[in-house]
């Protein structure tokens, strides 16, 4: 029996021993494979046992961490912190501690800790060894570093902003503003939380402006407004306030970031810059009513002027008469072309020039330039030479009317400029590209020239480059300018290169596109007109035209001669003439016409007016042609008639050749002619 209680003893025994054994080495594998840090250490500071984890977060091998004490790797400055936290552990009065703190890696660079320390005590209660728990946070500190350094530099940039930035939460209590909101205000943070801001607000802003962020904030969408805010030393200012709404994650809305601009100053120069323009309006009004009326005023009286000197040169006058004539008409296109230059640059400078594209015989429209300048040529014994390479397309598309107005001008700088000698007019192809023909036209003198220096004047408006009292040479000095702006319009280029006592050549370069529509080559070189070509007399007009009947109205008496003798040289009957609109109205309403030649400024009623009641009259009756013939010659001016209901536009004075032309066209527009 005692045997068999022995036996069961012994076999007790050693099922304890293996389950402590199991148990010691349970522990220890968890001990040595637990994935943080792991240490016992001794009431004096000494490592007694550490695990791999310990090893590989300081790096230091266990033999060589068990030669030293916590205290030898512990930063300085958290070490009085540790040791504070162990003697309270010590004495009893603390049963654990947590925090973190740095160690220095075996490699000498510092990591983060953070350490959960426990005391094991003995059966006496007296201290046996610290269980000290590591877990390497060095990356998240890191990260927390950055993200302070990150928050400091926007507390910094924000408060440092010269923008005023508050932020709200969801029902518009503000509980941040930086420093330059503040300093605008001169409140305290305490005094803007909450709506107190709105004490700052103009009182005739407030109801408005806290309307209008209810609305918006209700919406959770961006805003923006302008209210009056005042600042420390009382003055207010014009604030512009925009804010943006903020969202959790589950995207209700939280709050608003908003950013206050003071705008006084952009909306004073807004002011400023809105009355300068209306000055500038007024001026440029001023200036436009001042040509208009210049212009009529010069060109009625040169109307006269170059019509009846036309009309006296084509009545068949001997030579003698003839030399006493050509210089009225001389003086009289010469001042023409001054108020042409005038009012072309004026339509240039406010942008209301417009370029046409039609189909034209290149070699002809030189021709017909050049007829006109060999005259003047001719007159000072200069010689002149136009030459038209054979290469240089017959037909091209393009504005004919401006290329004439550019090249003439070209050819008569030269001519002017050049006291003997001679004027060459050389037209070139220089490629064909893209359905584009490349055309240079080279106009050269051997006049007078100019130094290099004055290149860069050339072509600047009202500059002449004689100004003294006594200049040989006239001119408004625009004639150069507003070539070149001309030219710049139709996508060319205008230089010129010059050499005093030797001449001048300017370069014109120009694309236009082709047409196969026509054949022909031009000759190579071209014949030029006579000067005795002028003296040309008018013939009558076919008889359909002559039996226009034509209403005339105009209130200048001169003009009215001159209309009715114009008419009477080319075979018609004298019109009807009425002296202003009303009386045009009233005729019309009673009488059948063929044409009406409308002045448009005239008393009583003008021209506009009138054309439209005589349109209004009509109401879908055959139309009456209604011409503009007027003074009248401004940008704007044509749109002007041809709204009002007129058909066509001629401005003072008219040449009797473009006015017989007119008339044909009319009467051959018209089915009958009673």
């Amino acid at each position: 029996m005692a045997d068999n209680v022995s036996s069961q003893i012994s076999g007790r025994r050693r099922v304890e021993d293996m389950d402590l054994a199991e148990r010691e080495a349970t522990y220890r594998n968890a001990f040595e494979q637990a994935p943080i840090g792991i240490a016992l250490v001794s009431p004096e500071g000494h490592w007694l046992k550490i695990n791999a984890s310990v090893s590989r977060i300081v790096g230091y091998s266990e033999s060589e961490l068990l030669q030293l004490t916590f205290q030898d790797i512990t930063y300085p400055e958290d070490l009085d912190t540790d040791l504070s936290y162990v003697q309270e552990m010590l004495k009893g009065t603390r049963d654990f501690f947590k925090m973190e703190k740095r160690y220095f890696h075996k490699e000498g660079h510092l990591i983060w800790i953070e350490l959960t320390v426990t005391l094991q005590r003995n059966e006496d209660g007296s201290p046996k060894y610290f269980i000290s728990q590591l877990n390497d946070i060095t990356s998240r500190k890191q990260m927390e570093l950055e993200l302070r350094e990150r928050e400091a530099v926007l507390q910094k940039l924000t408060n440092d902003t010269p923008a005023m930035l508050w932020m709200s939460d969801a029902e518009l209590q503000c509980y941040h503003f930086n420093k330059s909101a503040l300093k605008f205000t001169g409140r305290t943070i305490e005094q803007e939380l909450g709506l107190g801001w709105l004490e700052a607000v103009h009182p005739d802003d407030r109801t408005e402006c806290l309307k209008n962020c209810e609305v918006e904030f209700t919406r959770g969408q961006p805003f923006q407004m302008i209210y009056r805010l005042r600042r420390h030393d009382g003055v207010y200012r014009d604030i512009e306030d925009s804010g943006s709404p903020r969202f959790d994650a589950s995207g209700k809305l939280t709050g608003y970031i908003g950013v206050c601009t003071d705008i006084t100053e952009r909306l004073n120069s807004e002011k400023e810059l809105r009355k300068a323009l209306a000055t500038a309006r007024e001026a440029n009004l001023a200036k436009d009513t001042f040509l208009a009326t210049m212009s009529h005023e010069i060109r009625t009286p040169l109307h006269s002027v170059i019509g009846f000197a036309q009309l006296l040169q084509d009545s068949g006058i001997n030579s003698q008469h003839h030399h006493l004539v050509a210089p009225i008409l001389s003086g009289g296109e010469m001042l023409l072309a001054v108020i042409n230059d005038i009012l072309d640059y004026s339509k240039i400078e406010a942008g209301q020039v417009e370029l046409e594209r039609v189909e034209f015989s290149l070699p002809k429209c030189v021709q017909e330039v050049s007829a006109l300048s060999s005259a003047k040529a001719e007159e000072k014994t200069l010689q002149f030479t136009c030459v038209v390479e054979p290469d240089v397309p017959e037909w091209v598309i393009g504005d004919i009317h401006r290329l004439r107005q550019v090249l003439a001008n070209l050819l008569s700088n030269a001519v002017k400029f050049t006291p003997s000698g001679e004027v060459e007019l050389n037209v070139s192809t220089k490629g064909y590209k893209r359905g584009l023909h490349l055309i240079h036209f080279k106009v050269k003198d051997t006049g007078i020239g100019f130094p290099e220096e004055k290149l860069s004047q050339l072509f600047e408006p009202f500059r002449q480059l004689d100004t003294s009292t006594t200049r040989t040479f006239g001119g408004t000095g625009l004639g150069l300018a507003i070539s070149k702006r001309l030219i710049h319009a139709m996508g060319g280029t205008l230089n010129a290169e010059s050499t005093p006592g030797e001449g001048t050549t300017f370069h014109l370069l120009l694309q236009f596109p082709g047409t196969t529509n026509r054949v022909g080559r031009p000759t190579k070189h071209l014949p030029v007109a006579s000067p005795t070509a002028s003296l040309r007399t008018l013939s009558p007009l076919s008889s359909q035209a002559q039996s226009l009947k034509i209403l005339v109205a105009e209130d200048n008496e001169t003009n009215q001669r001159l209309i009715t003798q114009l008419l009477l040289r080319l075979g018609l009957q004298a019109p009807h003439l009425v002296p202003h609109g009303e009386a045009a109205v009233a005729a019309v309403a009673a009488n059948r016409y063929d044409l009406v030649l409308m002045d448009c400024q005239m008393p009583v009623m003008d021209g506009y007016e009138a054309t439209q009641k005589i349109r209004q009259a009509e109401q879908g009756r055959e139309r009456l042609v209604i011409i503009a013939l007027t003074a009248a010659a401004l940008p704007g001016d044509r749109e002007r008639a041809l709204k009002a209901g007129m058909d066509d536009y001629l401005t003072k004075p008219i040449r009797s050749e473009t006015f017989a032309e007119l008339l044909e066209q009319i009467a051959q527009a018209l089915p009958t002619v009673a």
